[in-house]
């Protein structure tokens, strides 16, 4: 049997460790080191804990966020939107965004239904932007988790505060009518509902 010593003390167990060890650098030294290829064809990009990573025209999300890890996959290739948690096509034409959401600052109870508070929440967040009531529908949405609904509001007028107030490069003009992002919202956990725009 291998006796082995290590600074005055035995080791039974140092066979089995030797032979991990050798594997592992074995495994390690046999393994080719990344080409110019190979990193060319992913990219990789992190915007404080929120990352995402292109490879073979898709896009991978990854939120890194304690206590939840948020991360979905995208077909083609998508960019950081000016949103927390949101991503948008090169062009801006297309728009994804999936946050959670801690009901604690909302409107309403602690412990009322955490979707009915995220709606009040959104709906004053809404007005609150564009400075006046907006007409707004709930309803239910079809989704994995029951208690979802999905928030729409209509179209609404560009005012000459709202268009100084828009980002992007292509910009409603005053008098312009413009659509709000709808909202899908879906309880996550007893106090954290799930958005999704």
């Amino acid at each position: 049997m291998l006796e082995v010593r290590i600074l005055g003390v035995r080791w039974p167990k140092a066979k089995l460790l030797v032979c991990l060890l050798a594997l592992f650098v074995s495994g390690c030294a046999t393994t080719p080191p990344p080409t110019r290829e190979s990193a060319a064809q992913v990219q990789v990009k992190r915007r404080g804990s929120e990352i995402i990573i292109i490879k073979d025209g898709r896009t991978h999300y990854l939120e890194n966020r304690l206590p939840h890890c948020l991360a979905y996959a995208l077909t083609d290739e998508w960019e950081f939107a000016i949103q927390e948690a949101a991503l948008r096509t090169p062009d801006r034409r297309g728009f994804v965004g999936v946050l959670l959401r801690s009901t604690e600052n909302m409107p309403g109870a602690p412990g009322a239904d955490p979707v009915a508070r995220a709606v009040a929440y959104f709906k004053a967040d809404t007005e609150k932007d564009w400075g006046r009531s907006i007409p707004s529908t709930v309803e239910p949405f079809p989704a994995s988790r029951a208690g979802a609904v999905l928030l729409q509001f209509g179209e609404v007028l560009v005012t000459p505060e709202a268009a100084a107030r828009l980002l992007g490069p292509e910009k409603p003009k005053v008098g312009q009518t413009a659509q709000i992002q709808k909202r899908v919202i879906v309880p996550f956990l007893s106090a954290i509902v799930k958005l999704k725009t």
